[in-house]
């Protein structure tokens, strides 16, 4: 049995979400969250993250790779929102 850990999605290159991506994304944070397990969100532009909250969604924010990677081998669990790093 495949064991689901934490995930990361490094969102740098990410511009825009239409409603299709939204939903799919949407899929993953659901699965993941069934599994007990979280979303996290790395480097994300202040424009995708105002389309990620348009889209209804409060996934915790990392301005670095590293940061979100630190957080999910920690086991903290931070409140949504931008994270230093």
């Amino acid at each position: 049995m495949l064991e689901t850990a934490d995930a990361v999605l490094d969102a740098e290159a990410i511009s825009d979400v239409d409603t299709t991506g939204a939903e799919a994304l949407r899929q993953v944070e659901a699965q993941l969250t069934a599994a007990g397990r979280r979303l996290v969100v790395a480097r994300a532009t202040g424009d995708l993250r105002d389309l990620l909250t348009h889209y209804e969604f409060e996934l915790t924010h990392f301005d670095s790779n590293e940061a979100a990677v630190a957080s999910v081998r920690s086991g903290e669990s931070p409140d949504p929102g931008p994270q230093g790093g």
